[in-house]
């Protein structure tokens, strides 16, 4: 997937991926689903009429939706594509999270890494999806 290969070149495969029910509309669902097998990925799909069950990633949408959605005016999807790759470069690089303790996610991952381990770390401090 292109999305997501890239990103095994800088770190492993999650143990599971959380989607809620209606990940088919958001990924093509039988090319996730091979995926995920392929890379021994459990997907973890939430009950449906459970928004807390998936609370991380709505929060994520939400953020997503607010700072960046709602903001922009997207002339062609070269323009759209340009626009969240700035904002996802904001959120991913240079924007700290609280569930990181302040840090930039780029910050946590280049601590974490020089003590040798990566360590767990909840749903909501997630970086980004590349979304272009």
């Amino acid at each position: 997937m292109t999305v997501l290969n890239p990103i095994l070149k800088t770190r492993p495969a999650p143990k599971t991926l959380r989607c809620d029910n209606g990940c088919g509309s958001e990924f093509p669902s039988q090319i996730l689903d091979l995926w995920a097998y392929q890379h021994q990925v459990k997907l973890d799909f939430s009950r449906p009429g459970k928004p807390t069950d998936n609370a991380y990633l709505d929060s994520f949408n939400g953020t997503l939706r607010r700072e960046c959605l709602n903001t922009q005016w997207f002339v062609s999807l070269t323009d759209a594509q340009q626009q969240l790759n700035t904002w996802r470069q904001e959120y991913n690089v240079r924007r700290s999270h609280r569930a990181l303790h302040d840090w930039t996610p780029t910050e946590f991952a280049n601590n974490h890494a020089a003590k040798g381990r990566m360590e767990e770390v909840k749903p909501a401090s997630n970086l980004a999806l590349n979304l272009v």
